[in-house]
């Protein structure tokens, strides 16, 4: 069986590279979509541990192709 599951987010402000401090352009921050993509692992995993543990991340490899402006969507699928 197959388990997945796919999130939808909404670029905001907060998420631009220029306030994240990892660039000087209004898109979409790599670090931010490394934390979607994290966020969405542990959600996934979260039912199938036992209570009180969580995940603990310790390798990520992203490629950040195009550039995604504020109010833009990005799914994330874990």
């Amino acid at each position: 069986m197959e388990v997945k599951l796919t999130k939808v987010y909404t670029v905001t402000e907060d998420m631009l590279a220029v306030n994240v401090g990892s660039g000087s352009l209004r898109v979409l921050a790599t670090p931010t979509l490394a934390a979607f993509c994290e966020g969405t692992s542990a959600e996934l995993a979260a039912p199938y541990l036992e209570e009180g543990c969580t995940t603990v991340g310790t390798e990520i490899s992203i490629r950040h192709l195009a550039p995604t402006p504020l109010g833009g969507k990005v799914a994330v699928t874990a």
